[in-house]
């Protein structure tokens, strides 16, 4: 079978997993291509799913466990959901599944957990940078929340699809690195959206998630604060500034927000970098701008 990648089939959203193989669905998961395996809770034993490399069991009904990283699920979540993995060229995937849904072939994708060394993901249509991850071997990974752009459930099913998905943000905040790997995750940085006349908090959402990502490339930087700073930014002077930077561009809107993090403590982080070791640096500045019809886009960062 011709592979697809998992940016097609995003946009796509008509392709679900069975077993080893793809099936057509009326309400299909944003999922990559591959085979996977898929396994449910039990209150018996431990169990496990594997492909490739990359494998997740389910211990005692709550904790996902795989050799990088762990997830704690709620109690409430006990016999309602079934994980799958994926080990493919985007990346190590672990799918996790309303079961009810899943079971009837209506899809029942809840999120999934991608551990990827490689930035194509940024063209996908809904996702959260989560952190980074460093294995045993010191292999490092950008970690990411994904999350699927139509509809999951049946309707008989809704309001506990519902539930169990707006959840997933505290789920995803449980996720602890496992043992001899290191996670430098989202939880423990400071973000203020500030106030704001100009932006909605959609802006500021997708603001935060480019810097974060830009961040991400930094090795051994860690970020202690995010902050918006002021709608007077966005003035005649900095527009020029802005679209002087990015020739034919037409930005219309800018913004300013900024950092405190601290550097690389490693000497082998600061090759070809300006940062000096083991120092805090504050009030780093981002710029961010878009065109009329345009997403936003990171424009220039630096004091």
């Amino acid at each position: 079978m011709m592979k697809k990648s998992i940016f097609a089939m995003a946009m796509a959203g008509i392709m679900a997993f069975s077993g080893s193989s793809l099936v057509m669905a009326r309400s299909a998961p944003i999922m990559p291509d591959g085979n996977s395996q898929t396994i449910e809770t039990t209150t018996e034993t431990a169990t496990e799913a594997k492909e490739g490399d990359f494998t997740a069991e389910i211990k005692d009904d709550m904790e996902i466990v795989t050799p990088y990283y762990t997830i704690t699920t709620p109690v409430r979540w006990m016999g309602a959901y079934n994980i799958e993995t994926v080990d493919n060229e985007t990346g190590m995937w672990l799918h996790i599944n309303f079961k009810a849904d899943k079971e009837k072939g209506g899809g029942g994708h809840l999120f999934s957990v991608l551990m990827t060394d490689d930035d194509k993901y940024k063209i996908m249509p809904s996702y959260d940078y989560l952190g980074e991850l460093e294995d045993k071997e010191g292999h490092v990974y950008s970690v990411l929340g994904v999350y699927p752009t139509d509809v999951q459930f049946t309707k008989e099913n809704k309001d506990n699809y519902m539930a169990m998905y707006n959840e997933k943000d505290g789920v995803l905040d449980t996720l602890k690195a496992a043992d001899g790997c290191t996670f430098k995750g989202r939880t423990g940085i400071t973000v203020d959206y500030g106030e704001s006349e100009l932006f909605n908090e959609g802006d500021m959402n997708t603001a935060v998630k480019l810097i974060r990502e830009e961040f991400a490339s930094w090795r051994g930087c860690e970020m202690h604060s995010i902050r918006y700073t002021s709608d007077d930014f966005n003035n005649e002077e900095n527009l020029k500034w802005v679209n002087d930077l990015r020739e034919g561009k037409n930005y219309v809107d800018c913004m300013e927000f900024l950092t405190d993090f601290h550097s690389p403590v490693e000497e082998k982080y600061l090759k070809d970098t300006a940062w000096e070791a083991d120092k805090e640096y504050k009030d780093y500045e981002w710029i961010l701008a878009r065109s009329k019809h345009g997403p936003w886009e990171l424009i220039s960062w630096g004091y």
